[in-house]
């Protein structure tokens, strides 16, 4: 069989010159990627894809020109500033340390970067080229984005512990250091850093953070930029670092990972990155730079000498001890499985320099064997074979039986599963169910506030699963209702029977899951399976594998409390706080992998025991063992809910884009988020969040002329509305025309919120002035703000919105009720209409609070006299 080399067999020391052999033929390998998660990693720069009016283009304002042609009667068209990304991009590479290991993955980091589209203008740059004009010396407007690529191993992070981006101005916009080693070499670098969660705006956080190239750690840098909400774990520097006597001697002992390498290392002479890349994906299953980096920060793996740049050597005393430790079968295995992965890469990757040579040119281990469908595949010509040897189809090492024809190449050693898992229903293109090993059971609030972690638990879990049990299809391995439901699908009929089939299932606990009602119905449903077989076979099947996602609240069902969710091995982190903060501060280190090992060889040892399957059966009939309690954010019947946006919009606030006055907005108006920092993107993606959870459904639309016709036209269909309003625009052209009119009207399942932003006035003329103009335009209902109905208020502040906005709802749909009731025939009802409640709702529904609403301590109370109420409103403290 012709082999593959990385290096030219013919000019080794000591390579055999066998007569008539052919010379080597040179060719290009296809080269494994060097950047882990690259899909991962372009999703969690999402946050900053923020666009912003431009300084050179212009576009046609569409409804500006209308409306000046309407008003002057000439056409003249009126334009502004073309949208464009947000920010400029900056990247510098720091080659002051050991560049040569992980410049690849910068090459690849930046390329990933620049096709994001989140950028505006991407450049490059190297600390060792003059004639780079580093940044920090273009426009002072906070918008260019400066990312250092380092080490830490260079001299100015020892000499000063400041680093190469402490000579540039950073006050031109976000910065960060992106860290090019693993987590766990961190503490012997001069970049060392710490986690810490913090809700800070980040031109706040000095020295700038440091990034690890992991989607979880981007994704919170990311929205740590953009200002998205919620808290983010980022890594701050921990001060001056000074060098240890011998640092390399600091080194922790080597990985498990680290050491498996260098013994499959040892008996190789072709140590090039792509070659040891290729070969730890056989060792490890994965094909970025970790271990071989954790090798070379040891002082085991060092750069040759003679001239041939990228090449490294072992060091000679670790080599010698390592030699002979790995039996041959293993390297020829190891050769198999580097064959099937260039057959996978070929054409799809960068590629490298290599050698194919017949057999007897060989004076030393391959790197792989090069069978006709692989040198097909890399368009390269059938090497000469010597006369009287014929060429052998089978690859070398491969085990035959007598009369066994040669196998083709299998895939060997451990894996990860590359090939995606098809969005299929249950059943395969014949008809017959499937019964994945594995149902995974998660709370949609988890996964909205962790979606990167959340899924790179998930995607390592399969992996895991795929490399231990290598016969299973990918697509039999798991159940997850994002990756199998298609449109169109009968979601709970398909939960049921998957929860009736599948050999296990996974629970991510936490304190959302438990607070989740279906997630409630999933469990118990599952937990009565595995009840159900005990009873039939006596056989205690622990099918229900529970993983501690976040710690628990105290109060938890007893039939929850008798399921272990911890054993030993697992890790201190995991026991202590769970999997999520696992992730976030070590997601590739060594305790993570053991936990998923762990769920792993109990997900298989569970499988195995074939758990009695149900018949098919209701979910939403299924009552859960939680909640303990019913949710008290909760309409009294799942409806439609119309929400009507009144706010500003960014080319219409005097401010630019990020001010703070009346809040953040963006193009549109439902973009506007008056509170800082904002919980969810948006106001109304935070209500539509909320009343969502509750069982309703929303839809969303922008205040206009014809406001009081949809309202009625809702109330005919059994839509309750609601108006969230922007007290600055309130009073503007666009929407105060509409305003007043419903102010005429009579709406009584309509509700208003007025919110007032975090960074508004709270007192002084701007603030009198403001709400002041608020009830210029509800003149009617600011006379009932205070009213027990609560279908109207104003000043709401971000603690309170969810509980005034359940509130408003939860009254609406028993006033909209009411209206479909009729009292007087034995109490049928009206028919609801499109959009409306079921059939039978459950009257009277959730009683509302009987207290008086708390009005907020800016707004005066209500006087009897409107004279007095003007007064009181100028002068709360009731001085003139």
């Amino acid at each position: 069989m012709p082999a593959l080399h990385a290096t030219d067999p013919r000019a080794r020391p000591g390579s055999p010159a066998t007569a008539g052999s052919a010379p080597a033929q040179e060719v290009a390998l296809p080269s494994p990627r060097s950047l882990p998660h690259a899909r991962a990693l372009g999703r969690a720069l999402r946050p900053l894809k923020r666009r912003a009016p431009g300084r050179e283009l212009t576009e046609l304002d569409e409804a500006a020109t209308a409306n000046a042609v309407a008003q002057s009667g000439v056409l003249h068209p009126v334009l502004r500033a073309a949208p464009e990304p947000w920010l400029r991009l900056a990247f510098v590479v720091d080659v002051s340390g050991r560049p040569e290991l992980w410049e690849r993955t910068a090459d690849e980091l930046y390329s990933l970067l620049r096709r994001t589209g989140v950028f505006r203008q991407t450049r490059r740059y190297r600390t060792d080229r003059p004639s780079d004009r580093l940044p920090g010396t273009g426009p002072a407007d906070g918008r260019t984005m400066v990312l250092l690529m380092s080490d830490g191993l260079g001299p100015d992070w020892w000499d000063t512990g400041r680093g190469p981006l402490s000579r540039h101005r950073t006050a031109h916009g976000p910065a960060a250091l992106v860290h090019a080693l693993p987590l766990r070499l961190w503490p012997q670098t001069g970049l060392n850093a710490e986690p810490a969660d913090t809700t800070a705006p980040l031109d706040r956080l000095l020295p700038p953070p440091v990034v690890a190239l992991l989607p979880a750690a981007l994704s919170d840098w990311a929205r740590a930029v953009a200002g998205a909400p919620g808290n983010r774990t980022l890594r701050l520097r921990t001060g001056l670092h000074t060098v240890p006597p011998s640092w390399q001697q600091a080194v922790p002992q080597l990985s498990p990972e680290a050491h498996l390498l260098a013994t499959h290392l040892a008996a190789r002479d072709d140590l090039i990155i792509p070659v040891m890349q290729l070969v730890n994906s056989y060792v490890n299953g994965g094909t970025d730079l970790a271990q071989i980096t954790e090798l070379a920060v040891a002082g085991l793996l060092t750069p040759t000498t003679d001239g041939r740049p990228g090449t490294f050597v072992l060091d000679p005393e670790a080599r010698n001890a390592l030699l002979g430790v790995i039996p041959l079968s293993e390297h020829f295995a190891c050769a198999r499985h580097i064959t099937e992965q260039l057959r996978t890469l070929a054409g799809r990757s960068p590629r490298f320099p290599a050698w194919l040579a017949p057999p007897t040119a060989s004076g030393s281990a391959p790197l792989a064997w090069a069978p006709e469908p692989l040198r097909r595949a890399l368009g390269v010509a059938d090497p000469q074979v010597p006369a009287g040897r014929e060429a052998d189809s089978a690859l070398p090492g491969t085990p035959r039986t007598r009369g066994q024809s040669a196998p083709t190449v299998p895939p060997v050693g451990p894996r990860r599963s590359s090939r995606p898992v098809p969005r299929t229903g249950v059943a395969d293109a014949g008809g017959s169910e499937r019964r994945p090993l594995l149902f995974f059971s998660y709370a949609r609030q988890d996964h909205l506030a962790s979606e990167v972690a959340l899924n790179q638990f998930f995607h390592d879990l399969r992996d895991e699963l795929g490399r231990l049990a290598p016969d299973i299809p990918p697509e039999e391995l798991v159940f997850r209702d994002t990756e199998r439901l298609r449109i169109g699908d009968n979601w709970e009929q398909q939960l049921a029977r998957m929860l009736a089939r599948c050999r296990t299932m996974v629970a991510l606990y936490s304190p959302a899951y438990f607070a989740s009602l279906y997630c409630g119905k999933e469990w118990t449903a599952f937990r009565g399976r595995v009840r159900r077989h005990e009873e039939l076979t006596g056989d205690a099947v622990p099918a229900l594998i529970p993983v501690l996602w976040k710690s628990l609240p105290d109060a938890l069902p007893y039939e929850v409390l008798t399921t272990q969710y911890v054993q030993q091995g697992m890790g201190e982190t995991y026991v202590r706080s769970g999997l999520r903060d696992l992730l976030h501060t070590d997601p590739l280190g060594a305790e993570y992998r053991q936990v998923v090992r762990v769920v792993a060889e109990r997900i298989l040892g569970a499988a195995g025991r074939r758990l009695t399957e149900l018949p098919d059966f209701d979910l939403g009939a299924v009552r859960g063992y939680f909640p303990v309690t019913p949710p008290v954010r909760s309409a009294p019947t799942a409806g439609m809910v119309r929400l009507f946006v009144a706010a500003g919009r960014a080319p219409d606030t005097t401010a630019e884009i990020g001010s703070r006055t009346g809040g953040w907005y963006g193009a549109k108006p439902w973009h506007w988020a008056p509170y800082h920092p904002p919980r969810n993107p948006s106001l109304v993606v935070r209500a539509q969040q909320l009343l969502t959870a509750a069982g309703h459904t929303t839809i969303m639309d922008e205040i206009g002329p014809d406001l009081g016709e949809r309202l009625d036209q809702a109330r005919e269909d059994n839509q309750v509305s609601i108006l969230l309003v922007d007290p600055w625009a309130a009073d503007s052209e666009r929407y105060r025309s509409a305003l007043r009119e419903y102010d005429d009207q009579n709406h009584p399942v309509t509700g208003v919120l007025i919110p007032t932003g975090t960074d508004d006035p709270a007192s002084g003329p701007e603030h009198d002035a403001l709400w002041a103009a608020v009830r210029g335009v509800f003149r009617r209902s600011w006379l009932r703000r205070s009213d027990p109905e609560q279908l109207f208020r104003v000043g709401v502040n971000s603690e309170d919105f969810d509980d005034v906005l359940t509130v408003m709802v939860t009254v609406a749909r028993n006033k909209l009720m009411d209206d479909n009731f009729d009292w007087g025939d034995a109490g049928e009802r009206a028919d609801p209409g499109p959009g409306g409640a079921e059939a039978d709702p459950a009257m009277p529904g959730p009683a509302v609070p009987a207290r008086r609403p708390q009005i907020p301590a800016f707004l005066p109370e209500e006087a009897d006299d409107p004279a007095e109420t003007s007064s009181a409103l100028l002068n709360p403290d009731g001085h003139t």
